[in-house]
């Protein structure tokens, strides 16, 4: 019985920070934001788990980033957000660091998947990363991150300060 317990505490807990991480109104600038400091910054995700945290972080990180690398099967990591309350456009923000290689990072839609914003994590060095575009998601639907690095040859990047601004 203290397992049920204590499992129902730790969904009910990790679907609250969850939604402290996803802005429910639909006026706010930021939409979503990860910083992968623990393990209840990974709700939501695919691909990806502790293990992939790593402490080398860019200046205001935390004390984390995550580490992305992977085969042939992408996405390497995913997140999908709930259905938009209000439509508008959105920009993708984040700090990356090319380790081997590099690789991307990809915000879409869940109507629209062939229009998207890629950002390539190319530099050795922590970087700042903005879109200069921005993407329309209809009211309804979900925004999709996507992050990738590697497939048929090898490859890695870490990311921290991951963004998703509202911009109309």
């Amino acid at each position: 019985m203290n397992k049920k317990i204590t499992l129902l505490f730790l969904i009910l807990l990790s679907f609250y920070l969850f939604c402290q991480r996803v802005s429910l109104s639909p006026e706010g600038k930021i939409f979503y934001f990860n910083s992968f400091e623990t393990i209840a910054d990974l709700a939501g995700w695919k691909g990806i788990n502790i293990a992939n945290f790593r402490d080398d972080v860019p200046e205001g990180g935390g004390k984390n980033s995550v580490y992305i690398s992977g085969g042939c099967v992408v996405p390497h990591a995913s997140w999908q957000s709930a259905g938009i309350t209000k439509g508008g456009y959105f920009k993708l923000s984040c700090r990356g660091k090319n380790l081997m290689r590099g690789g991307g990072v990809v915000l879409k839609t869940s109507s629209d998947e062939q229009h998207s914003i890629y950002i390539s994590v190319a530099d050795s060095t922590w970087k700042l990363y903005r879109s200069s575009q921005k993407i329309f998601c209809p009211e309804g639907e979900k925004l999709i991150i996507e992050m990738n690095a590697g497939g048929f040859v090898a490859s890695a990047m870490l990311v921290d300060l991951l963004k998703i601004e509202r911009v109309d």
